[in-house]
């Protein structure tokens, strides 16, 4: 009788760090909302109808990264007051080089705000560059 036991016993000590350890899995935080959307503002595609894309008022060119030959593809949210609060790579040949891109935008693009029905609104934008060609 003392073999089930023994056989329980270890099967526990086996068991039991792998409920344990899928307990305390958790999901990840949601990221939140980006600092230049309102409570209760719509983010706005320019496809959208009515929907007027935000215009490129300064990039300081200058200052722009290279892309050492290679291409990154980013996905910006202009805010309803025309500054660059959110950018997300997409794509990238090299990761450094599109964070390095995306840092560049959030910090040096300002935008005339995109509009809907005459109103400034926070859009959606992609952006492509490529060095390879």
């Amino acid at each position: 009788m003392t073999r089930p036991l023994i056989a329980f016993t270890l099967g526990c000590l086996f068991l039991c760090p792998c409920v344990v350890a899928q307990q305390k899995k958790t999901k990840p935080p949601e990221a939140p909302a980006p600092p230049c959307l309102g409570e209760n503002e719509t983010v706005y595609r320019p496809d959208t109808n009515g929907v007027v894309p935000p215009e490129p008022l300064e990039m300081n060119e200058k200052r722009a990264p290279r892309l050492a030959g290679g291409y990154a593809r980013l996905e910006l949210l202009v805010g309803s007051q025309g500054k660059v609060c959110d950018v997300r790579i997409l794509d990238a040949s090299n990761p450094a080089s599109g964070q390095k891109m995306a840092d560049y935008i959030r910090k040096y693009w300002t935008f005339k705000p995109g509009t809907f029905h005459d109103k400034p609104v926070p859009v959606k934008l992609t952006a492509s560059f490529d060095e390879s060609r």
